[in-house]
């Protein structure tokens, strides 16, 4: 019994160290900017371990026209109408994923890393400048914005919408007896209150 007690420490050690390799060996190739993992769409995988790299497939391609679609300040529908004339047909939220993933741009992101930004060493669809550009044209559609000093108690008019209709908020200021005034932004489905407070925050805040 002492003998076999033994040996199954000893395998259990031996499993222990097997898997703090393994992982350690993932973790690695991950910092050096190599992708182990599955490709993402549009991407091949030649090589195996530290030896891997992703190439754009036919795929892969039709993606780069899309960023350089979208840097034209094309609508995602429209985007995605040409990808699918093209053959390549995705969701609005697969394109939206693919839109905001900087592998495209030559970056990789992984939990093993602490999702720290590493210069990748796969075939970029585009550049990080063109990336970055991406970003900006897709915050202006989904709540960041440039503050308009004419609408400073109003600072996000235009910018809220309703939930259920999709229609931009109103704008309302109420008095109270009291001499106070509060700002209200408003649909047919309820009212949001907005504080003093809120109007002193830059407008660089998401909202």
């Amino acid at each position: 019994m002492l003998m076999a007690s033994v040996g199954l420490s000893l395998a259990q050690w031996d499993n222990a160290n097997r898997v703090d390799k393994f992982l350690s060996g993932r973790r690695d190739c991950f910092q050096k900017g190599i992708w182990i993992d599955k490709a993402p769409m549009g991407y091949y995988k030649t090589g195996k371990s530290k030896n891997s790299v992703c190439h754009l497939n036919e795929t892969g391609l039709l993606i780069r026209q899309a960023f350089l679609w979208k840097l034209d300040y094309m609508p995602n529908s429209e985007i995605l109408a040409k990808l699918k004339a093209r053959g390549l047909d995705i969701s609005k939220q697969q394109l939206h994923k693919i839109l905001v993933n900087p592998f495209y741009a030559g970056k990789i992101r992984h939990k093993m890393t602490d999702n720290q930004l590493i210069d990748g060493v796969q075939e970029q669809a585009i550049t990080y400048g063109q990336f970055l550009k991406v970003q900006e044209i897709l915050s202006g559609r989904t709540g960041k914005y440039t503050q308009n000093k004419k609408n400073e108690d109003s600072p996000l008019r235009k910018h809220v919408l309703c939930v259920k209709d999709n229609c931009p908020l109103t704008y309302y200021i109420v008095k109270k007896p009291s001499g106070k005034q509060y700002g209200y932004y408003k649909c047919n489905e309820g009212v949001i209150r907005m504080s003093p407070q809120i109007r002193s925050i830059q407008s660089t805040n998401n909202y």
